[in-house]
């Protein structure tokens, strides 16, 4: 299908893109004002405002070059850390079904033209600045907010349940706790707005009858602590059947094991806590976390069983 062409010198554009119509994507792409915030109209009006500066585009808008002071950049979605993420999906052989986590990212591309001196590439990622600005004064941020809200809509966090037999969606939910920002935003005080589901690098694990899954941002509870949660959803419809708290927010995919016929479920944790594998199991009814502190760094200079740092 025939894109619009970026309008960088030094790049060359292939005319047209593959548009996927089936199966259906797992979550957004393109930035279309549509998908904007609209919590409030006066949330909406500042989304609208603030994207008024950019150029919008599909799923293969192309960066384009940054001029003052319109427009500074594409928006583009999804970014490098949205969509699906290095965890990958889980594939149930029994449904065949595959679920998908996918983070909602939408960020800015803009170009500019180097300086020779420092470098010998024709073009560095940048927005430009507004020649007559003082010296020192702080140019056009990259972050796409509003009050210090996201300004496109929720879901930030959700998995898709795919029919691999038909190619069709079977089910789809957010997925992860609504991030402290929206939930204590003086501008929502309330409204009653439904989970957002939260980003990260989440994985799963499908079981019999269940899909686990951890949240990959850590977020307050009701007693003010911060953390995680670990949550089951019913493999056929996506109803959240249980969750389990974790002392931080997940990293990765979620692994079960047995031992003397008792199951047990790990998953690595970090943020707010240095990184460490906590592991679970049914005690009395109940799901009991274990946490297992981070081992000495392995030769690869990574802490085996755990993530590497800032994942």
């Amino acid at each position: 299908m025939p894109v619009p062409k970026g309008n960088l010198p030094t790049e060359w554009y292939s005319p047209p893109q593959p548009i996927p119509t089936k199966p259906p994507p797992f979550d957004e792409g393109g930035s279309d004002p549509s998908g904007l915030i609209d919590f409030t109209p006066e949330l909406r009006a500042e989304g609208l405002k603030i994207i008024s500066n950019y150029q919008t585009g599909g799923l293969w808008a192309a960066p384009i070059l940054s001029k003052w002071p319109r427009p500074l950049a594409m928006v583009s979605s999804p970014t490098g850390d949205g969509a699906g993420q290095w965890p990958g999906g889980a594939f149930d052989p029994e449904t065949n079904t595959l679920f998908m986590f996918s983070n909602l990212s939408v960020g800015l591309r803009g170009a500019l033209p180097s300086d020779p001196a420092v470098t010998d590439s024709p073009m560095m990622s940048g927005l430009a600045r507004n020649p007559d600005a003082a010296a020192g004064a702080a140019g056009p941020s990259f972050r796409l907010a509003g009050q210090g809200l996201p300004i496109f809509k929720p879901p930030y966090g959700r998995i898709t349940a795919y029919d691999m037999n038909e190619g069709d969606i079977r089910w789809q939910i957010a997925h992860g706790e609504t991030p402290d920002v929206v939930r204590n935003h003086p501008a929502l005080k309330g409204l009653n707005i439904p989970r957002t589901g939260s980003q990260g690098k989440v994985g799963i694990l499908v079981t019999k009858t269940l899909v686990i899954a951890g949240d990959g941002t850590a977020t307050t509870d009701k007693d003010g602590k911060l953390g995680g949660w670990l949550r089951a959803y019913d493999k056929k419809t996506g109803r959240e059947v249980g969750a389990v708290p974790l002392p931080g927010r997940a990293s990765g995919s979620p692994m079960t094991y047995a031992v003397d016929g008792q199951q047990y479920i790990a998953i690595a944790c970090t943020g707010p806590i240095p990184g460490r594998l906590v592991v679970l199991r049914l005690s009395s009814g109940a799901a009991k976390p274990a946490a297992a502190p981070a081992q000495p760094a392995n030769a690869a200079g990574r802490a085996s069983g755990t993530p590497p740092p800032g994942d």
